[in-house]
């Protein structure tokens, strides 16, 4: 489905016949503003979505794991991209950090993820701006 999508978005006139899309030429407009479409991104944390993310996505979300759990899937991402000939370092991996101290981003930019999100719980005002000050401090320390 997505090879239909970049397909449209790349073409004047598009054609795509595959097992779950098939379409004769169609024409779509307006195209995107990036060429070749917006980048597509896979959240998961099977085993399974990593060949997805490696046959047809730009980036990686994995949802809801431990440090270990992601090194693990990390690497499966890795070998996946090498048996496929795709380049590793070209794939965009990004995180919801759950320790969000120095130590705990600074292992998962180690593991090769490039965006980390830092959440914040809904709060009364003053609560919440004390933790985005927090985060703020956090992200001064890692750049």
């Amino acid at each position: 489905r997505v090879k239909a999508m970049r397909r449209i978005w790349s073409q004047d006139a598009a054609e795509f016949h595959g097992d779950f899309v098939n379409f004769d030429p169609i024409w779509c407009w307006p195209k995107p503003a990036r060429a070749g479409g917006p980048p597509v991104w896979l959240g998961s944390l099977s085993m399974k979505a990593l060949d997805r993310v490696v046959e047809y996505c730009d980036g990686w979300y994995p949802v809801g794991a431990e440090y270990e759990a992601l090194a693990r899937r990390v690497q499966a991402l890795r070998e996946a991209a090498d048996r496929a000939g795709r380049q590793f370092d070209k794939i965009d991996l990004a995180v919801a950090v759950i320790a969000q101290n120095e130590e705990s981003c600074n292992r998962l930019r180690d593991l090769g993820f490039s965006h980390l999100v830092l959440g914040i719980a809904s709060e009364p005002r003053d609560k919440a701006l004390a933790a985005l000050d927090k985060r703020a401090s956090l992200i001064s320390k890692l750049r």
